[in-house]
């Protein structure tokens, strides 16, 4: 999106009539002219001043490309919530790629959170009870004041396995993040499940990827707009955490991707893993959608797309949803595809043949993360029928054997502990030493991480999960409040993390010096590990890891 009045000088610009208003002073803000006689330094310390707030109402304003957004004041920060970045994905624009949203006149409130897309969610009460098709929006979070150098900017993209999650789960609010670091901070909504990922020959092109193709979107509303809140759009960090961060990989290798971030953090994102999933297999999705439209009764209709969308939201996507433990067994996901054009590749083979120098890269993984999939997929107190059951659906009949042996299962913890550990290392520990070692390779610089801290009191169910699936994200944010409290300990290494991952967003290095965060080096598996009190680690689950590349290498 771009100004209208960009390529104008200050002479062409007519500046609204009256007294000092709203108007007048979005005005001067766009148009970069005032009252030559006003000293310079005067001038800018009035205007910092002013575009904050709406006089009338202490509110800051910020006008975008699509018109003015009215904020609120939080703290010592700015949050504007709820931004719209696409026109509602409806009618005719469902299943196409997003177009630019409708403009506005009047400052638009922006205090609210927008609503989710649909969704068949997750068994959980952390995301707001809010749905519409109606919702690839944005919340931008900027330290206030307004920073006086543009601030490193970091977009981050929500996990929930590619079909349930957003951007209004409270655990999610950037405000502290962004008063603790400095930086702006931006998440956002896309689309999900079968609304997000179909992909069905009557589609037009891509024709698959409308979620990626959402994110994608937002990364150029945040190209073009983010200098008005105060953010360096040539410092943008790209980040997420389980489907987010396989996200923020594929769009690494999304060629229309390219520039509009410069460092990525992949946080427990399985884009490269060593048993389940990292394919993004376009056979297999065409497969879903064919049992989708057939399920719809659209199969037979003349107009295949029309039939489709004139269904109800709620009814596709309660329609063959994703299978809650695809994770753990192999089964039905809704999820973004490698097809040959928007996505020319699955990472695990672009990083072959793509340049990453200049490319800065923080990839990790948490100690227990098979534990919340067993819970997730009913799996908790597993059989030893279950358990070998498992193990031949994810790695066949042939290398089950040497899985079984190389994860002794016993009997009751033991077998729990057994599976959880298959779960955590094929996909997901394992998979991001993959991820570290190919970025590396493809000559991006990578910081390496194992969270290896067991929560107190913030879990998801008073069972002992360890450090467990998305555990870091709640320290990320210094959000606990939705499980529980920090105890001092615990709040001082989210305080740490914030440290690092801010650093890294501002100079493309971690950094910090209680320890320093060594860059990865994949001859020692060099990494930090994340716990009470951090540490340099080498070889972090080595001959684990070892074992699963032997099962499934990386294609040459």
């Amino acid at each position: 999106m771009t100004r209208p009045w960009a390529s104008r000088t200050c002479h062409d610009r007519a500046a609204p009539a009256g007294a000092l208003t709203l108007d007048l002073l979005l005005w001067v803000l766009v148009s970069g002219c005032s009252d030559p006689a006003q000293p310079a330094a005067q001038r800018d310390a009035s205007l910092a001043t002013d575009a904050r707030r709406d006089g009338s109402v202490g509110a800051p304003v910020v006008l975008t490309g699509s018109g003015a957004v009215r904020g609120a004041l939080r703290g010592t920060s700015r949050a504007f919530l709820g931004i719209p970045f696409a026109a509602p994905p409806v009618g005719a624009r469902r299943w196409a790629p997003p177009e630019p949203p409708a403009p506005w006149t009047e400052a638009r409130d922006a205090t609210q959170l927008g609503p989710s897309c649909p969704q068949t969610a997750l068994p959980s009460d952390l995301l707001p009870p809010r749905f519409s098709e109606d919702c690839l929006t944005l919340n931008v979070w900027t330290p206030d004041p307004a920073p006086r150098a543009p601030a490193p900017v970091m977009v981050w993209l929500h996990g929930g396995g590619f079909f349930s999650g957003g951007s209004a789960a409270p655990f999610l609010d950037g405000q502290r993040l962004s008063e603790q670091g400095g930086v702006v901070v931006v998440s956002l909504n896309y689309r999900l499940g079968q609304l997000g990922f179909l992909a069905h020959p009557s589609l037009p092109a891509p024709g698959a990827n409308w979620g990626l193709l959402d994110q994608q979107a937002a990364l150029r509303w945040v190209r073009d707009n983010i200098a008005a809140f105060g953010g360096d759009p040539t410092r943008v960090t790209l980040f997420g955490e389980s489907a987010g961060g396989s996200a923020v990989c594929l769009q690494t290798f999304v060629p229309s991707s390219r520039g509009l971030f410069q460092r990525i953090v992949l946080q427990s994102g399985p884009c490269m893993a060593t048993a389940v999933g990292g394919d993004f297999d376009l056979a297999r999705s065409r497969g879903y959608a064919n049992a989708l439209v057939a399920a719809l009764g659209c199969d037979t209709a003349s107009d295949v797309l029309g039939c489709l969308r004139a269904k109800p939201a709620e009814q596709v996507t309660q329609t063959l949803p994703s299978e809650l433990g695809a994770v753990v067994t192999p089964g039905r996901q809704w999820e973004p595809v490698a097809d040959g054009s928007f996505l020319p590749q699955p990472p695990a083979l672009a990083v072959k043949t793509t340049d990453l120098h200049g490319l800065t890269a923080l990839v990790g993984s948490n100690a227990d993360e098979g534990t919340l999939m067993l819970l997730l997929a009913g799996l908790w107190n597993p059989s030893a029928q279950d358990y070998a059951r498992v193990v031949e659906a994810r790695v066949g009949t042939t290398a089950a054997a040497a899985v079984l042996a190389r994860y002794p299962g016993g009997t009751g913890t033991t077998l729990r502990d057994a599976l959880s550990a298959i779960v955590g290392d094929s996909t997901f520990v394992c998979g991001a030493r993959r991820a570290a070692r190919a970025l590396t390779a493809a000559g991006a610089a990578v910081y390496g991480y194992a969270f290896s801290h067991a929560p107190a009191t913030v879990r998801p169910a008073p069972l002992p999960l360890g450090a467990y699936h998305t555990a870091e994200v709640f320290f990320l944010f210094q959000r606990p409040e939705a499980y529980g409290t920090f105890t001092a300990a615990e709040d001082a290494l989210s305080r740490q993390m914030v440290g690092y991952w801010t650093r890294f967003a501002r100079d493309g290095a971690p950094g910090g010096d209680a320890p320093a965060w060594p860059r990865f080096d994949p001859a020692t598996d060099t990494i930090l590990g994340l716990d009470l009190t951090a540490a340099t680690i080498t070889g972090w689950r080595r001959s684990e890891c070892d074992f699963w590349d032997s099962l499934t290498p990386l294609a040459p």
